[in-house]
């Protein structure tokens, strides 16, 4: 597994932050002369090699949605483009494959909902389960695990949005405690036990 590093070892310490050196410190693959100075070296680099197996969180880019169709639809499922690429210990970079069927995130309560869906080139995060939660997914109850994998990006829950750009569509509470409401479409309310406002009156266009 690679690091973010441009691949040159660096000098002692930097499995606890130091900076990157340039100067004659290359080894083979993640291996760096320093890790093999002292048993204690070699201890904390096979810690690290297994500590950069543990998936925790990454960036991705949304590829795809796909989820039923209709114009009100439960939670669904969407293709990934991991945003970060793995890199050896030489310093090359590889992309990673799409993830496919993450389920996404969506703020909900009972028969209570948020919709906001995500669309294709939304940048989000995925959290990744530490097992193998196909099985969760397909029975939407307690299961066994479908397999022994641990840490792995299959297994990752989509929430977004991260790093995306100003909407057209929005509820902004501002600073000064005002709530405003912008739709680029009709604005529909459905209400049959009644609409009720509380307010100075106002009136319309």
């Amino acid at each position: 597994m690679g690091y973010d590093s441009p691949g040159l070892q660096p000098e002692y310490g930097q499995r606890s932050g130091a900076v990157l050196s340039d100067v004659d410190t290359y080894g083979y693959g993640q291996l760096g002369p320093d890790d093999v100075a002292s048993d204690y070296n070699a201890f904390i680099f096979l810690i690290s090699q297994a500590l950069a197996r543990v998936r925790t969180v990454t960036l991705v880019s949304v590829v795809e949605v796909t989820s039923p169709t209709g114009p009100l639809a439960p939670v669904g499922f969407l293709t990934a483009q991991p945003l970060v690429n793995m890199m050896d210990g030489n310093g090359n970079c590889t992309q990673h494959g799409t993830i496919f069927n993450l389920p996404y995130f969506r703020l909900q309560g009972g028969k209570n909902a948020v919709v906001i869906d995500p669309q294709p080139g939304d940048i989000g995060i995925s959290v990744i389960s530490d097992r193998d939660i196909s099985s969760v997914k397909n029975n939407l109850g307690i299961s066994n695990p479908g397999s022994t994998r641990l840490f792995d990006l299959a297994d990752g829950i989509y929430i977004g949005g991260i790093l995306n750009g100003i909407p057209t569509n929005y509820i902004w509470l501002d600073l000064l405690g005002n709530i405003n409401a912008v739709c680029t479409g009709a604005f529909n309310i459905t209400a049959p036990g009644g609409l009720i406002v509380n307010g100075t009156p106002v009136t319309l266009p």
